[in-house]
């Protein structure tokens, strides 16, 4: 815009020819301010109805009656939903950050990485089943792919 290119220049501090040109300035300039405000009244309405959907989202993963992990690439453990932490009779923040195979049974481990591997061999849906240390319950994992990314 025309007073945004003003405020820019060099000569932006001098003064202005006439009061008509400083009177249409001002007009500009309140308009710009109106468009301004209602941009962040549109901003703050999108941001509060994002923060509702991920609320409603997190309580839904949280409370599936399926145990879920996110993993990276490595195997790392990068988001568990509370079904999960409560079938290891753990806290969800001590499962962060740790390596899958930290809560697959050792003589597991094989079945596990053989399921990586035919994930990235075969490029579908695998499903392998796995036992999980703490209750010693069989659960079934069903793997799409890795995930990578941050959190």
């Amino acid at each position: 815009m025309k007073e945004e290119l003003l405020m820019t220049s060099p000569n932006f501090a001098m003064p202005l020819a006439d009061s008509e040109d400083r009177l249409k300035l001002i007009q500009n300039l309140q308009t710009l301010r109106i468009e301004l405000e209602m941009q962040n009244k549109e901003l703050l309405r999108s941001q509060l109805e994002l923060m509702r959907s991920k609320i409603y989202y997190t309580r839904l993963y949280d409370t599936t009656p399926v145990g879920d992990f996110t993993i990276d690439l490595n195997g790392i453990i990068m988001a568990a939903n509370l079904t999960i932490a409560d079938m290891l009779s753990m806290e969800r923040s001590s499962l962060l950050d740790k390596h899958i195979t930290d809560y697959i049974v050792l003589e597991d481990h094989i079945i596990y990485y053989q399921h990586l591997k035919d994930l990235d061999t075969l490029k579908t849906r695998q499903v392998c089943e796995l036992r999980m240390k703490k209750k010693e319950t069989r659960y079934e994992i069903d793997q799409m792919g890795p995930v990578s990314g941050n959190r």
